[in-house]
């Protein structure tokens, strides 16, 4: 009797011996995680990372390196949680190893992200691009809505890139409204409009734009925000009436004007009032409308590209965690929506962060 309890005994100490070790371990991470897009399909050279940190381990522990090199410093405390947000640049083509540690803790702490990071030209997960490709940069005119402004002007290469760029436009009060460029960024226009979001806010109808080029499309984002009032959107000080929701727009249409750039994005364009005066934030590219690319070869899918690295760019204006995902679409846009579709259940390379 006395061995078998001894027996017994033991065993007990050295279940719950285990199972403390396990349950030490698995708190003993560091948790990182690709925000802003894949880590497998990184555009571009820079990505957006988190790093969740178990409450036992200090943020100011943490140190994070890229390839061998300290970038501790881009890495800030993520609002209130005990995680830390940092914006990873300089990534080379091809592999990257982003690794996470902790050096004043008992034991110390550990996490890994491995990236893959490829030209903003793309492609990423299409094939070669297709030739011949017209660029119409100099055609597309900015801000949208508006017919004085300037044009993006010449490509600067043969993948008909241009410099990223912001303006912002506000919304008038009359009847009806127009979206006009906001004249200053220190004082409001006299017929500036008022809107209510979903999350009940009253605030000045102000939009910034982002203009700039990804795999040979043009994109744009908008979202409200008032520069006059706020800081410079960045991932870590989004626009605070965003109501962290985000619709994606797909042009529809097959018709002719295929193996160009294109000069417009579908729908109308990036300025959807019934959307954004409510909060939400917009984006597309030239390369999601139908009728400019209405390819359904798998291999030669480029506007999926430009589909996936648009995420990218949604972060510089800090639209990075998002509650929703909605689309909106026209005739002929389903089917863009269904290739989409389709890339992901074969390609898992579309689901956003």
């Amino acid at each position: 009797m006395r061995s078998g309890r001894c027996v017994s005994v033991v065993g007990a100490a050295l279940v719950l011996l285990v199972s403390a070790s396990a349950g030490f371990a698995a708190q003993a991470q560091l948790v990182v995680t690709a925000l802003s897009t894949g880590a497998d399909r990184v555009g571009g050279g820079d990505v957006l990372v988190r790093i969740a940190v178990p409450d036992s381990g200090p943020l100011s522990s943490v140190s994070v390196t890229l390839n061998g090199d300290d970038v501790t410093g881009g890495f800030r405390q993520e609002g209130t949680s005990h995680a830390l947000l940092g914006l990873v640049t300089g990534l080379k083509e091809g592999n990257n190893a982003l690794k996470a540690s902790t050096k004043k803790t008992n034991p110390s702490l550990s996490g890994r992200l491995d990236l893959v990071s490829y030209p903003i030209t793309g492609p990423i997960i299409s094939g070669p691009h297709e030739t011949p490709f017209i660029c119409m940069t100099q055609h597309f005119r900015i801000p949208p809505g508006t017919t004085a402004q300037p044009t993006l002007g010449p490509a600067l290469d043969e993948n008909c890139s241009t410099t990223t760029r912001v303006d912002y436009v506000y919304r008038t009060n009359g009847t009806p409204g127009a979206f006009r460029p906001l004249p200053s960024t220190t004082a409001y226009p006299t017929d500036l409009a008022s809107t209510t979001t979903t999350q009940g806010k009253v605030v000045r109808y102000i939009v910034r734009v982002e203009t700039g080029t990804i795999n040979r499309a043009i994109y744009q984002t908008a979202v409200l925000h008032d520069p006059i009032a706020e800081p410079t959107a960045t991932p870590f000080a989004p626009p605070a009436n965003w109501n962290r929701r985000l619709v994606y727009t797909l042009g529809g249409g097959c018709t002719g004007g295929w193996y160009i750039q294109s000069t417009s994005i579908g729908n109308g364009g990036i300025l959807e009032d019934l959307m954004l005066r409510q909060g939400y934030a917009v984006a597309s590219s030239t390369l999601n409308v139908f009728g400019k690319q209405p390819q359904r070869a798998p291999g030669r899918r480029e506007p999926d590209d430009g589909e996936g690295a648009l995420h990218r760019e949604l972060r510089s204006a800090g639209v990075h965690r998002r509650l929703w995902l909605l689309g909106w679409v026209r005739a002929g846009a389903p089917d863009r929506r269904r290739l989409s579709r389709t890339a992901r259940r074969h390609h898992r390379r579309l689901q956003l962060p």
